[in-house]
């Protein structure tokens, strides 16, 4: 036989043998993930305050910041009001919007029997925003009304990379459209 084409064939089967064990640690690397994702969601975390920054989007100013405006509101107006960032560990951006329903109910945004809650969920990594609003909000303010303010209050400053600012402008336009319809 000839020397290069045995060569030839141990190189192929080295190079089959890698791919396998390459595909083999891709696999258990997402099994592990999707384990770690399931496992999340049956046991989410209690919230700590008003802003869960799970993607540490936030200074701790920041956050404490975002608590205080929404603390002050709810004061004002029993409206519930969370902030929750989302990173790519939690959930996959397929299931964003799922688990951001998911995570609003299991926290109980809102007032027991008024659903008055909002949920503010921000995703830097898979470049998503969804504002869930409680039935007793949605007669308030409409998907479509939450819709301008993503794109003309939250998005323009995340663009910029400026997450705290555009979650800050965006918090201050759904607290002055609801302060309008349901008064201070």
């Amino acid at each position: 036989m000839n020397l290069k084409f045995i060569f030839f064939i141990f190189v192929a089967m080295n190079l089959n043998a890698q791919n396998e064990i390459i595909e083999k640690k891709d696999s258990l690397k997402v099994k592990t993930l999707e384990f770690h994702r399931e496992n999340f969601w049956k046991n989410l975390p209690k919230p700590t305050n008003w802003t869960t920054d799970f993607e540490n989007l936030y200074t701790d100013i920041e956050q404490t910041k975002l608590d205080s405006v929404i603390a002050n509101f709810e004061k004002k107006t029993k409206i519930e009001i969370a902030i929750v960032t989302i990173d790519s560990l939690k959930t996959s951006k397929e299931e964003f919007d799922d688990f951001s329903l998911n995570l609003a109910n299991k926290w109980g945004v809102g007032k027991y029997g008024k659903d008055n809650g909002i949920l503010i969920a921000i995703s830097k990594c898979y470049r998503r925003i969804r504002i869930l609003n409680g039935y007793g909000i949605e007669i308030i303010i409409s998907d479509k009304e939450t819709k301008v303010i993503i794109e003309n209050y939250f998005i323009p400053d995340f663009r910029r990379g400026k997450y705290y600012e555009g979650t800050m402008n965006g918090l201050s336009e759904v607290i002055k459209m609801l302060e309008s319809r349901v008064g201070k």
